[in-house]
């Protein structure tokens, strides 16, 4: 665990520094544009009824990285580097862009869960598209076999280099092939119950928390794209197998429990340590414009939630 000083900013601490570049573009113009100036040039925040346009705003950020795409792009090229150059195009998450009648990300759904991912460089056929279901964790891999690097064990991903040509596939024919599914996880912020996501070509198995608290979701990606009905009690039997799989994989429910348990004890500890500023600091967090408009409500649920870990822990002690 890295440490960090008193008042680091958020997140600070959880980043070891950047290495020096071996091109620190000396002799740059000051005055370069930044992306912020793309971003104010061409009009990111919209108005709409009084309110940020998220969709607009959604589609000039789109622009706006497809430009700056180019640019990286073009630069290889005039330094005679592309060809010599192994380019990934990806993202950590998409964005729901209203989407589901939500906006930002930390959901299974395919706005928020299936990002690009392109990739060009020398040995890469190039226009050849690749219908099987990859993962981001699959890009380690696949960066250590195009380096020629051996794969250590036990790793989560599977390179993608077989993917790419009949070539990389027959060198790979009997290594360890990759499964025909995806797994995600979420327990972070803005999500009350641990989402996990199990995705075929054609299925999406949704579960949450337990598996029994919240009911699951399974959609049929090739008849229904955009995740509209869920048909988890009318095909029981691919419900069941998929969740099936899924324990296979990690028993979720027994992960579920443990993070919810440690959220609890991480949370009664920076209780403890803001000590009777408490209330002040909780109410001027991010959300503080919500929690004002009812702070002894949530204060109070909070206070339960707390309570419901110390009877649990009072009882696993006995």
């Amino acid at each position: 665990m890295l440490g960090k000083a008193p008042n680091a900013a958020l997140w600070s601490g959880l980043f070891t520094h950047l290495t020096e570049s071996w091109n620190n573009f000396k002799g740059l113009d000051p005055n370069y544009t930044t992306w912020m100036d793309i971003m104010e040039k061409h009009g990111y925040r919209t108005q709409k009824f009084g309110k940020l346009d998220y969709t607009s705003g959604h589609h000039s950020i789109r622009f706006i990285l497809i430009y700056i795409v180019g640019e990286i792009i073009l630069a290889l090229r005039q330094l005679d580097l592309l060809q010599k150059t192994i380019v990934i195009y990806t993202s950590d998450h998409g964005e729901l862009a209203m989407e589901h009648r939500q906006f930002y990300k930390m959901s299974m759904y395919e706005a928020s869960a299936h990002v690009p991912l392109l990739i060009m460089g020398p040995g890469i056929k190039a226009n050849l598209q690749v219908s099987n279901v990859v993962s981001l964790v699959d890009i380690y891999p696949t960066m250590l076999a195009i380096a020629g690097i051996p794969l250590p064990q036990n790793l989560s991903g599977y390179s993608l280099l077989p993917l790419s040509s009949e070539k990389f596939k027959n060198e790979h024919k009997f290594k360890n092939p990759h499964p025909p599914w995806i797994l995600s996880e979420f327990h972070g912020c803005n999500v009350n119950a641990s989402t996990y996501m199990l995705r075929t070509n054609q299925w999406k198995y949704i579960a949450y928390a337990d598996g029994v608290s919240v009911l699951p979701q399974l959609f049929d990606l090739s008849s229904d794209p955009d995740e509209l009905t869920n048909i988890a009690t009318t095909f029981p039997e691919i419900t069941y197998s998929l969740d099936q799989k899924l324990r296979s994989i990690l028993n979720y429910p027994k992960v579920s429990a443990s993070v919810h348990q440690y959220n609890k004890e991480q949370f009664i500890n920076w209780k403890q340590s803001v000590g009777q500023n408490y209330s002040n600091v909780i109410a001027n967090l991010r959300w503080h414009q919500d929690w004002q408009k009812e702070p002894m409500k949530y204060e109070s649920a909070i206070d339960q939630w707390l309570k419901t870990h110390t009877i649990q822990t009072k009882l696993e002690q006995k």
